[in-house]
């Protein structure tokens, strides 16, 4: 991206808010990272037994909150139906 750019690619940006576990966006504090700072969804946080869905490290309590914050400025496409893994939403 030039310095001078100041465009946002909208579909890179939905892209690192997207949980790995799921599908949806990680975008409802808490959002807890990986011990290598990979961040999944609260809910996926919870269910994916300590580990990392992205690179199977282990899941900490440690909050992102640079994340957290970040995604209160974004305005996601509603997620309605059921993710990748059946879950409900």
């Amino acid at each position: 991206m030039d310095i001078g750019d100041n465009r946002v690619n909208i579909d890179a940006l939905l892209r690192l808010f997207t949980c790995p576990g799921c599908g949806n966006p990680a975008n409802k504090p808490p959002l807890f990272q990986c011990v290598k700072g990979h961040v999944a969804c609260s809910r996926c946080s919870v269910n994916c037994r300590g580990s990392c869905p992205t690179c199977r490290q282990r899941m900490t309590t440690e909050r992102n909150y640079w994340m957290e914050e970040a995604s209160t400025f974004i305005t996601f496409p509603l997620q309605t139906g059921t993710d990748r893994n059946g879950m409900k939403h």
